[in-house]
C-alpha cells in the first residue's frame, strides 16, 4: 500500500504572510454566509489549522489571538482583511444584481416582441446589452433609487429605477 508522502515548500515571512491572508479569503468565502455545521469544509479548516499553527516560525504570532485550542486572527487583522472583502463584495454585488436583473429583463422583452423563447442567442446578446446599461446606470446612481414594486402577475415590469 502506498502511504501518501510528505512534501516541503519553502517560504519567506512576507510569504507567509501573504498565505495566511489567501487563507483568511478562501475561508470567508467558503464559510462566512454558511449556517450549520454539515457546510463546513472540515478538510480546508484542518489545513487553516495547519498553517496557522507556524505563525511563530514566521514571526506571526502577533497576528493571532492567544487561544488554547485553535488559531484565530486577532479582531483588528480581521477588520482590515476584511476591508479588501467588502470591497470586491460591493463591486461583484452591482455586477451580478445588473446581470441578474438583464436575464430576467431580457427574457421578457424578448418575449414580449414575438421572440422564440428557445433563441437563446438571441436572449443572451440582448441581455448583455442589458446588462451593461445596468451596471453602468448602478454605478453612476448606485441602489439609492431602487426599489420594489407591488407585485402584479399581469406586470413583468419588478424594479424600478426613478428618475428623481
Amino acid at each position: 500500500m502506498n502511504m501518501p508522502r510528505n512534501k516541503t515548500i519553502e517560504l519567506t515571512d512576507e510569504q507567509y504572510k501573504s498565505l495566511v491572508r489567501l487563507i483568511f479569503y478562501g475561508d470567508w468565502v467558503l464559510h462566512a454566509n454558511s449556517i450549520g455545521e454539515e457546510n463546513r469544509d472540515r478538510e480546508a479548516e484542518d489545513l487553516r489549522e495547519y498553517i496557522f499553527g507556524y505563525k511563530e516560525k514566521f514571526n506571526l504570532k502577533h497576528w493571532f489571538r492567544n487561544l488554547k485550542f485553535g488559531e484565530e486572527l486577532e479582531e483588528p487583522i480581521i477588520m482590515q482583511l476584511l476591508k479588501k472583502v467588502f470591497r470586491y463584495n460591493e463591486k461583484t454585488f452591482l455586477f451580478l444584481l445588473a446581470q441578474k436583473l438583464a436575464e430576467r429583463d431580457a427574457f421578457l422583452y424578448h418575449l414580449k416582441n414575438g421572440g422564440d423563447p428557445t433563441d437563446n442567442d438571441a436572449i443572451t446578446n440582448l441581455s448583455f446589452e442589458i446588462a451593461d446599461a445596468y451596471l453602468a446606470k448602478l454605478e453612476n446612481e448606485g441602489v439609492e433609487d431602487l426599489f420594489f414594486k407591488e407585485s402584479n402577475p399581469d406586470d413583468d415590469t419588478e424594479f424600478s429605477a426613478s428618475d428623481n
